[in-house]
C-alpha cells in the first residue's frame, strides 16, 4: 500500500488540480476532485517534501 499511497502522492503533488483522470472505477475525474474525495488516498495521508503527513485540507 505504500508505493500505491507514494505514487498517488506524487500525482496529487505534480498534476494541475484541472488535469482529467479516468480512475476505471467510475466516471471522469480530475486530480483536484480526488484530493479532496478519494477515500482511500486522500490528500492529508501524503507525505510532504519534508517526509511528514499534512492534515490540511487542499485550498
Amino acid at each position: 500500500m505504500d508505493r500505491l499511497r507514494d505514487s498517488v502522492c506524487r500525482l496529487y503533488r505534480e498534476l494541475p488540480n484541472n488535469f482529467i483522470v479516468y480512475p476505471g472505477h467510475g466516471p471522469s475525474t480530475t486530480i483536484g476532485e480526488e484530493k479532496i474525495s478519494n477515500v482511500v488516498i486522500p490528500m492529508e495521508a501524503c507525505p510532504n517534501e519534508a517526509g511528514c503527513i499534512s492534515y490540511e485540507k487542499p485550498k
